[in-house]
């Protein structure tokens, strides 16, 4: 049975060692304390990720009413709202055991047919098999019942080329590949802002989620977005705004401001926050090396990239107000 321990969330990053962060004034408000990533993140999904968790706060983001454990919570990709049409899912490897009976499977599932029920404003799902990779895209807002209707994979099959889930729609990703190597493309609801990653276990069939304490691996997989064509003008452009930064070499305004002559992000190092769509910073930013020394960082709606953090071991962030 593995042990998970209660997760703090610090101001402070160590940027040799990790590339994001959440500040711990937005966790509650933006995230339900969970971190923002950029895409064509490799991420780790433990087999003991409960997708019914997802959106949640302690203690429910890991519900078990069907008896044994919760697990730990889902792994989250947060983007703003707009900024993706479709993600796709590669590199999917890893192995998991889903307790006893079941056998050692990869992320396309195995052992036999499962249906599990909705829970807590997250649908329910029906698979032909058990202990695959599953996702939720979600809003900005914590799910609430009633829940959308459950996915029926026994009928859809696994072999889609294209997928368009609601929010709040638990469905099958497994290895993100059909039958014959073409990679599944999965359509974001226009108002989702988080990817949950996860599995779907439980006690008994057609009940609620729970008994994550006797799952072992975990899975590995990369989150890749495919251009973002064919939006409406009004959406190209909030997602322009989100998806570039200014380059000057003046010292910037403390409000926000519209770019004039963006470059687009490099996915490099640096460190760089997204807000879920329409929320603008009522605060300036400002970094720090030492927690004396405190500089403004360059600031734009929705969206801030700190280019000099890959010159630091360390550094520090804090708003100040207006």
């Amino acid at each position: 049975m593995l042990s998970e321990e209660g997760q703090s969330y610090y101001t402070n990053i160590n940027l040799k060692q990790d590339r994001f962060i959440l500040f711990a004034a937005l966790v509650t408000w933006l995230c339900f304390a969970t971190f923002c990533v950029d895409a064509g993140t490799t991420l780790t999904v433990s087999a003991q990720a409960n997708i019914f968790g997802a959106g949640h706060l302690p203690p429910m983001d890991t519900p078990n009413p069907s008896g044994g454990s919760g697990g730990i919570p889902p792994v989250v990709f947060a983007f703003p709202a707009h900024q993706f049409r479709v993600l796709t899912f590669t590199n999917v490897t890893g192995i998991v055991k889903l307790g006893n009976p079941t056998n050692t499977n990869g992320p396309d599932g195995g052992n036999f047919g499962y249906k599990i029920a909705s829970f807590n404003g997250i649908a329910g799902i029906d698979a032909p098999v058990l202990g695959y990779l599953a996702g939720v895209f979600l809003d900005s807002n914590e799910p609430t019942d009633p829940p959308p209707a459950a996915l029926n994979f026994s009928t859809i099959g696994m072999n889609f080329t294209t997928l368009s889930p609601q929010i709040g729609q638990v469905f099958f990703i497994g290895d993100g590949l059909t039958e014959t190597g073409r990679v599944q493309e999965f359509v974001v609801p226009p108002t989702a802002t988080r990817l949950f990653l996860g599995l779907a276990d439980s006690r008994y069939y057609d009940g609620g989620p729970g008994y994550y304490h006797d799952n072992t691996g975990s899975f590995a997989v990369t989150v890749e977005a495919l251009p973002n064509n064919g939006l409406t003008d009004s959406h190209a452009a909030e997602t322009n705004t989100v998806a570039f930064t200014q380059a000057t070499t003046t010292t910037p305004s403390l409000n926000y401001f519209t770019p004039t002559n963006p470059i687009s992000l490099r996915r490099d190092s640096a460190f760089g926050y997204a807000l879920p769509d329409g929320l603008k910073l009522s605060q300036s930013i400002e970094a720090s090396a030492d927690l004396i020394h405190w500089a403004t960082i360059t600031n734009v709606t929705l969206y801030f990239r700190d280019w000099d953090s890959t010159n630091f071991s360390q550094r520090f962030y804090r708003f100040t107000q207006q």
